[in-house]
């Protein structure tokens, strides 16, 4: 058997299967006990592979973005804040996904100590991350996509 004949035998996962594929390494990256890049680099392979893996991969940060901000208490530990934090600073210093990501933040509203914790870990990630151009270019492209009128 040839390897160009996998596709045949196993075709690319569909649907359900597909979404999950991007789910998993978030749901991993946040488990660990340590900051592990691993998760970072495999994520930004697959976002460079499909657009689709990317629209699924901002759908899934988002949730987890969203998990800090409930009323009744963060569904993330300060752990696994850490984590989300210097994953989204990764991705977004890499160009994995765009700055407009962080758009359900509700910026304006008060904090909790771990969301506080959180977006400072992003920050020091983000400039430890990217040097002067990177950061440039971060913001060049979050400007680039909010007058394109796109956000994905």
């Amino acid at each position: 058997m040839l390897s160009s004949s996998c596709p045949r035998i196993h075709p690319p996962p569909q649907g359900e299967q597909q979404r999950e594929i991007i789910r998993v390494p978030v749901t991993c990256c946040l488990q660990e006990r340590t900051w592990n890049p691993f998760y970072a680099h495999l994520l930004l392979h697959l976002v460079a592979s499909s657009r689709a893996h990317g629209v699924t991969l901002r759908y899934c940060l988002w949730d987890q973005i969203k998990g800090l901000q409930q009323e009744r208490g963060p569904s993330l530990g300060p752990r696994q804040a850490v984590n989300l934090a210097r994953l989204l600073a990764t991705l977004t210093a890499r160009g994995g996904v765009p700055l407009l990501t962080l758009r359900v933040v509700e910026w304006g509203s008060p904090m909790g100590e771990l969301a506080t914790l959180t977006w400072q870990t992003w920050s020091k990630h983000l400039c430890a991350e990217a040097d002067a151009q990177g950061l440039t270019d971060v913001a060049a492209r979050a400007v680039a996509t909010m007058g394109a009128g796109d956000v994905w």
